[in-house]
């Protein structure tokens, strides 16, 4: 069980670490889903959620996880070691491949793409790195929509 933003009934984020809604986050359009929910399916009118025709460019577009759900899904998919996960999700360090990948990027890119791989709050399935991300764990765009929730 987690929570999700949902905004004119579509889900735009997910949050699985099962922590209580507070009022703020109610008030915001936070709301309490089962396992399943993934973002962009459509809260139907009897709280059940259905996945809609499959548009993936739109479904990549508003598609985020919190760091802590993406790492958890990374090692959950075998991109990443969990005690890899776990430093990633504490903003502590990140797996050896993504930090080779951002190595690899020119000296002026390494310190902006670090802090985004680091120390964002919210990783974007559409987010500058994920291309190279497909590549450091050997995957490719259906592996990783997978990790958000999307599917074909």
């Amino acid at each position: 069980m987690g929570s999700a933003l949902i905004v004119d009934s579509v889900v735009l984020q997910l949050d699985l670490t099962g922590v209580a809604l507070t009022d703020a986050q109610k008030a915001a359009g936070w709301k309490a889903v089962d396992d399943g929910v993934a973002p962009g399916m459509i809260e139907q009118g009897d709280g059940s959620f259905v996945a809609p025709v499959p548009d993936l460019e739109a479904a990549r577009s508003i598609a985020s996880l919190s760091r802590y759900d993406f790492a958890s899904a990374a090692a959950k998919a075998g991109y990443v070691t969990w005690p890899e996960a776990a430093q990633w999700a504490a903003g502590n360090s990140l797996p050896a491949q993504v930090q080779s990948i951002i190595d690899a990027l020119p000296a002026e890119g390494q310190g902006p793409a670090m802090m985004d791989a680091l120390a964002r709050p919210e990783i974007r399935r559409n987010g500058d790195l994920m291309p190279a991300l497909a590549t450091a764990f050997a995957t490719n765009d259906a592996g990783l929509d997978a990790i958000f929730g999307i599917t074909a």
